[in-house]
């Protein structure tokens, strides 16, 4: 009787010592999953805040961009508006352009007669010496 019951003792603290076991594998893996889960809630956290900031720095340069390029074209269009309405500067920019017209006519011009001249030098010279042969 002695032996069966410190056999089926021993059986028992068998399995409380297998049951701890478990519990403190059990506790381990808890403990483990808690603190990673605490390390995804900060992660999760850092990343929204740096999703918002992005975010936030994102439409700050895009307002900034829309501004610049809104008053690059007002300056750009009054700049011409304002250029071409002073009468100094419409006058200048006139003269310029006709002397500039003037100038490629001239060139123009002068190349047109040293062509017809050539021509003429040719159709002279054929005529002159076409009865010497």
């Amino acid at each position: 009787m002695k032996e069966c019951f410190n056999r089926q003792t021993q059986i028992i603290m068998r399995r409380c010592d297998s049951l701890k076991n478990e519990s403190k594998n059990l506790m381990k893996e808890i403990r483990c999953r808690s603190v990673s889960l605490a390390q995804n809630k900060c992660k999760n956290q850092f990343m929204k805040e740096n999703i918002q900031l992005h975010n936030y720095l994102e439409t700050q340069i895009l307002s900034t961009a829309k501004l610049n390029l809104r008053s690059a074209k007002y300056v750009k269009k009054n700049a011409i508006s304002s250029y071409l309405q002073n009468p100094a500067y419409y006058n200048k920019l006139l003269s310029s352009v006709t002397k500039k017209r003037m100038s490629l006519q001239s060139i123009a011009s002068k190349q047109f007669t040293i062509k017809q001249e050539k021509s003429m030098w040719k159709i002279v010279n054929q005529s002159d010496f076409h009865g010497f042969k």
